[in-house]
């Protein structure tokens, strides 16, 4: 039981050493694209993932992310 409560802490101490560099990045997002509103969580979501599928592409654009449609991926 040990073993696995030292692995899970493990894992969590990895996701969330992650979080400086998320909130950093995010954080460079906002104040370099002036976000605001609802486009601060855009930013979030990139700082975090480097594909979207999505069918709000434009949303993303310029933000450094590869956006894939929908339409794209179900032709391939």
């Amino acid at each position: 039981m040990a073993s696995a409560v030292d692995d899970i802490e493990r894992i969590f101490a990895l996701l969330l050493s992650d979080e400086a560099m998320v909130y950093g990045h995010s954080k460079r997002l906002i104040v370099g694209e002036r976000m605001t509103g609802r486009r601060v969580f855009d930013a979030r979501l990139v700082a975090v993932i480097p594909c979207l599928l999505t069918v709000n592409g434009a949303d993303f654009a310029g933000l450094g992310i590869v956006v894939l449609d929908p339409q794209t991926v179900r032709s391939i």
